[in-house]
């Protein structure tokens, strides 16, 4: 794709028919382009000059209406990702969708002579792409050269939302070459749960989350119940532990009660919601090891609270 040529994209139908053709770049030195998308949205990502000399990852926005394919948008990612070098040649970019986001991974000389990989991650909407993070160093070396990059996530096969599998060819003094991969979190962080001591017992781990709290996934609440207790799940805004009694906090303030041991929490795919904090702090009633009569009109216990961040 290169020696000033179009840059083109088909639409296959599935019944076999014949494919739709439209050109989404006119001609000019476009790099090995990469696609990725949930059939709807697709990303196209490959690198061209620019008046710096040097090559920029590019972007190509196409939505599919189930009739045309339509160019929404084109973006020089290389200029908006955070921490990028515009100043430096990108090549050879790789992208993949996780179901609700976009990450894309390419090379670029690092502090030897020898290129390292880096990655970022987007959310598309109708306007420029949000960037969750951006320039993280993927794989690097001082005496070994980086090529041929691929990336996949397990989101696109239905797992959960956010990590990525980057590999990539990596040629050693022998002549050899290896593979190497890395594990690629496209997330504004990698934890995303935090853990806040309230609990009435030390080491509790009777309140579990499972599942990471990205943008399109799906978190499992479940608290452990003893026989002849009640359970409560309480959702809210974290506060400063509020002591109860003896070692029992009061981690959050709560707007929601369910009485319930477990709880799925389905995150819509909306950048909105990044960065959105919640609190959730099991409560058990008619359980012993907490707060008894007459300190509380009826004897409970509490778990430590989960504080989790959308990413």
């Amino acid at each position: 794709m290169s020696g000033g040529t179009d840059l083109v994209a088909f639409v296959l139908p599935a019944d076999g028919s014949r494919a739709l053709r439209t050109t989404i770049a006119a001609a000019d030195q476009h790099g090995r382009p990469s696609i990725a998308g949930d059939g709807t949205d697709f990303l196209v990502v490959n690198t061209r000059p620019t008046r710096l000399n040097n090559d920029d990852v590019f972007a190509v926005h196409l939505r599919w209406d189930g009739t045309q394919l339509q160019v929404v948008a084109t973006h020089d990612l290389t200029t908006r990702e955070p921490g990028a070098i515009p100043s430096l040649n990108q090549r050879d970019p790789v992208v993949s969708h996780d179901g609700c986001r976009f990450a894309y991974a390419y090379l670029e000389p690092g502090g030897t002579a020898f290129d390292d990989a880096f990655g970022a991650t987007i959310l598309l909407g109708n306007g420029p792409p949000t960037f969750h993070d951006g320039h993280q160093l993927l794989v690097t070396s001082a005496d070994r050269a980086e090529l041929n990059p691929a990336l996949a996530s397990i989101g696109e096969m239905g797992g959960p939302r956010g990590p990525y599998f980057f590999v990539c060819d990596q040629v050693i003094a022998t002549s050899n070459t290896d593979v190497v991969g890395a594990i690629y979190h496209g997330t504004t962080n990698t934890i995303g749960v935090r853990s806040v001591r309230t609990s009435c017992i030390f080491n509790d781990e009777s309140l579990t989350v499972a599942g990471p709290p990205a943008l399109g996934n799906t978190v499992r609440f479940t608290l452990a119940v003893p026989i002849g207790s009640a359970p409560i799940l309480m959702i809210g805004h974290e506060i400063a532990p509020l002591p109860l009694c003896g070692l029992c906090r009061l981690g959050l303030d709560p707007l929601v009660f369910l009485a319930t041991a477990s709880l799925d929490w389905s995150i819509a795919c909306d950048p909105n919601l990044l960065g959105l904090q919640v609190a959730v702090q099991g409560l058990l009633l008619q359980a012993s090891g907490g707060c008894a009569p007459p300190t509380t009109p009826i004897a409970l216990r509490v778990s430590d609270t989960k504080v989790l961040t959308v990413q």
